[in-house]
């Protein structure tokens, strides 16, 4: 499986990928679904990009608004 996923995600491609996961921001007008949507988009273009769940949702986070971010935290009782 790791061979056929090197043939199809090149070094240069899986680090490219990663780089967009990590550098990943919510666009202006865009709603909170709506960058949920394309994130998880960017995360299926590339299944071989080998983030921690906890560190992929922390990017997530991280990208977001600060009006998304606070509703968030009111949604985890400011836990998250």
């Amino acid at each position: 499986m790791q061979k056929k996923l090197k043939k199809f995600f090149p070094f240069y491609q899986t680090n490219s990928f990663k780089r967009e996961i990590t550098t990943f921001t919510q666009k202006l007008a865009e709603i909170f679904y709506q960058c949920w949507d394309r994130y998880k988009n960017l995360l299926n273009t590339c299944p071989y990009y080998s983030f921690e769940t906890w560190r992929l949702v922390l990017h997530f986070y991280k990208a977001l608004t600060l009006k998304d971010r606070q509703m968030v935290e009111l949604m985890y009782n400011k836990t998250f």
